[in-house]
């Protein structure tokens, strides 16, 4: 009975033993083209990202994000899902934000094959965009219809939009370029798209 058991144990521990995946022990090797080390990027770039990307067994991922020193993204993350041993990264990545300041950043494109991940660091420097003041917004309210009024640096005004209601408050939000009309009367906010 006993020769029975451990006969049983011993084909139990071979079967355990060969049915026993390989562990993947090679990571993704990274070469990157561009962007080179310190190149100089205006903050409302194209960005032309590439690099070439190997694995012994399959890529799974590849993504590029955008940091700061201190780690942290700063931009969109981009994921590519080649699902092949080799795989050529040729993107744009769009640089979208115009209150970025000037300084070092760093590109971090990583590859995983779902049980290793590689990263590259590329350090580049961004310009941040110039701002220059083109103009202002003046507002007459007649109690029930505000008037808005563009003036441009040289004090020439036209007129830009006409919003019902009394006038609380306005503001100009530069990073979502829009000029904000606040009304009592109406309780009302009205958001008005200055890109258009």
């Amino acid at each position: 009975m006993n020769r029975k058991i451990l006969y049983s144990l011993f084909i139990i521990f071979i079967l355990f033993f060969s049915c026993k995946k390989d562990k993947d022990e090679t990571k993704p090797t990274i070469i990157v083209t561009a962007p080179s080390y310190l190149q100089q990027i205006n903050a409302v770039d194209n960005v032309q990202i590439i690099a070439t990307i190997s694995d012994d067994r399959n890529i799974e991922r590849v993504t590029v994000s955008l940091r700061d020193d201190n780690d942290i993204v700063v931009l969109s993350t981009i994921t590519k899902k080649p699902n092949t041993k080799d795989y050529y990264l040729n993107i744009f990545y769009e640089m979208d934000n115009i209150h970025m300041l000037s300084g070092e950043y760093y590109f971090d494109i990583s590859a995983s094959d779902g049980e290793n991940t590689t990263h590259k660091y590329i350090t580049v420097f961004v310009n941040d965009v110039v701002k220059v003041r083109e103009g202002m917004f003046v507002i007459s309210n007649s109690g029930s219809m505000s008037d808005i009024y563009y003036l441009d640096n040289t004090y020439n005004a036209s007129s830009y939009v006409s919003v019902s209601g009394d006038y609380l408050g306005a503001a100009v939000n530069s990073y979502d370029q829009q000029l904000l009309h606040v009304s009592s009367i109406f309780g009302s906010l009205t958001s008005i798209n200055l890109k258009t």
